[in-house]
């Protein structure tokens, strides 16, 4: 057996657990630190910058996310760098001459992050100018939405150093920045000057105010720039169109044609200019706003409708309507069955609860065209008792029942198959309902005191509730007293529209006829409805 010095073998332990000590460990934090610049070429804050380049060296490899959207250069160029990454590094090359004697700004935004664990080195900027100074001037502000006052993100705010009225739609801006989450805005390293400001939801990215689909905000008279300004506040809006046009064509099944407009249709109108067999029926219902058209059309053979729809008596659009023919048979456990899409429900279907002083109604998908009231059932507890009610005759898809439902009594409804009878000459199938009158202690209320009215003013105020859904609207002149009952517990809200042209709604703005839209005013919190509470609120106009 051969022998082994025990002092070598001792020595090659501590040589092996010597090794096993300079190991780099498993595990261990996670780097939460983001990249940090090295090296700048040239140095940031650069003046008389000439070159073409720029090199940006980082402590660790990088990479950049989402550079279309994040990496922004003001003044905007012609013609976009070329951006690459190269391990630690970031290089930008201009494709285009810069402007003399102008400051630089290069907004990588949250595009910069580490290469193993995405830390974000949060809005990284490069300054450089092609002149011996480098401009320090900032303005600063928020965007919001002018009905909402919903703050707006993600918007780009332009400035322009030129004040013809046309700048928006012909230039690019001489500076611009896009909008935070908050709907605030910073844009730095500004030159002193006089400057026409814009927001505007850039669709087309091409920073110019270009179609029907952008908003815009715009201030009435420019800014001087003399120092910094942290105030600027931008209310957005959408112009009317000029013209009313016809949207979309859909078709939710065969026999109803929907038509969306634009805009509002005016004292409209609708007739078929395709011929019409003698036993095909054609009837129309819009909307409330007067902005979509349902057509019911039943017995209509050939695969297409002219439609024309008017405007104050006045022809202003037409629609080629393909005509989808209804499938008589589903296919069904039991065999082939008619496809029935008459159905009928009621606004006590979610609940089975009933307000106070709330009519029972019942909605169809389709047009009522026969009711055999005889047939109808309505009981209090077990009691059958009489009611009265009537089919809309608009649209003709409500039966709603004019009587007075006693509090806390329960009711229930029947109504038979084969009660009604729809446009397309379909039967109903059977419909129950049972619900409860809910009782006046459910209820709170708010007794509003608004002053401070200014005198010559025309407001609306109107009640919303948490879906911001008007619930309640009083014109007003002067200081008044209002008192809403009836209101169910949860989150309400008020809004004031300033009506300064007594329209008795809200009005947009224009640009190019220097129309700010109206203002619009909220209470300063939601108030917090309660079963048997009522409250009190003062609102007073500043």
């Amino acid at each position: 057996m051969k022998y082994i010095n025990p002092f070598f073998a001792c020595l090659v332990v501590l040589v092996f657990a010597g090794c096993a000590i300079i190991q780099q460990p498993a595990g261990g934090p996670a780097d939460r630190k983001p990249p940090f610049v090295v090296h700048y070429e040239p140095d940031s804050a650069a003046r008389n910058f000439a070159t073409k380049k720029i090199t940006i060296q980082f402590d660790e490899y990088v990479q950049l996310s989402d550079v279309q959207n994040q990496l922004l250069i003001s003044p905007p160029l012609n013609e976009q760098p070329d951006v690459q990454v190269k391990q630690k590094k970031i290089v930008i090359t201009f494709n285009e001459q810069l402007r003399s004697n102008t400051t630089y700004t290069i907004n990588f935004g949250n595009a910069v992050r580490d290469i193993t664990e995405g830390n974000i080195k949060d809005n990284f900027r490069y300054v450089f100018s092609t002149g011996p100074e480098i401009d320090t001037l900032r303005m600063g502000g928020k965007v919001v939405n002018a009905f909402s006052n919903a703050p707006q993100k993600s918007v780009m705010v332009l400035l322009y150093d030129q004040q013809d009225d046309s700048v928006p739609y012909k230039l690019r801006p001489y500076y611009f920045a896009k909008t935070k989450d908050d709907g605030s805005f910073t844009l730095t390293n500004l030159h002193p000057g006089s400057y026409k400001v814009f927001a505007l939801t850039d669709a087309d990215a091409d920073y110019k105010f270009s179609n029907n689909e952008e908003n815009i905000a715009f201030l009435s008279s420019p800014v001087e720039l003399n120092g910094n300004s942290d105030t600027i506040k931008l209310r957005m809006f959408r112009e009317e169109l000029n013209s009313n046009k016809l949207k979309k064509v859909s078709q939710p099944f065969p026999g109803k044609i929907l038509l969306e407009f634009s805009q509002p249709v005016a004292d409209a109108g609708v007739k078929a200019l395709s011929k019409l067999p003698d036993n095909t029926r054609l009837r129309t219902e819009w909307n409330s706003r007067n902005d979509s058209l349902i057509c019911w059309l039943h017995n209509y053979e050939p695969d297409s409708l002219l439609l024309e729809v008017s405007q104050k008596g006045q022809p202003f659009d037409t629609a080629v309507v393909r005509v989808a023919k209804p499938d008589k048979k589903a296919k069904s456990k039991g065999g082939a069955v008619v496809r029935n899409l008459f159905q009928l429900t009621t606004n006590t279907a979610k609940e089975n609860k009933l307000g106070v002083r709330e009519s029972f109604v019942v909605t169809s998908t389709t047009p009522i065209e026969k009711c055999d009231m005889d047939k109808i059932m309505l009981r209090r507890g077990k009691k059958l008792i009489p009611f009265k009610a009537t089919v809309d005759p608009v649209n003709k898809r409500t039966l709603t029942f004019n009587m007075k439902f006693d509090e806390d009594s329960a009711y229930s409804l029947v109504i038979p198959a084969g009660t009604m009878t729809d446009f397309f000459d379909q039967k109903n199938d059977t419909l129950k309902q049972s619900f409860v009158v809910r009782r006046y202690s459910e209820y709170g209320s708010v007794k509003l005191i608004l002053s401070n009215v200014a005198p010559g003013k025309n407001y609306i105020l109107q009640l919303l509730d948490d879906k911001a859904n008007v619930l309640k609207e009083e014109k007003v002149t002067a200081d008044k007293q209002l008192q809403f009952d009836l209101l169910l517990p949860g989150s309400y809200n008020l809004r004031l529209i300033d009506d300064a042209n007594s329209s008795g709604k809200w009005d947009t703005g224009n640009y190019m006829k220097h129309l700010q839209p109206e203002h619009v005013y909220y209470y300063s919190a939601p108030m917090k409805i309660r079963s048997g509470w009522d409250m009190e609120v003062e609102w007073k106009l500043k």
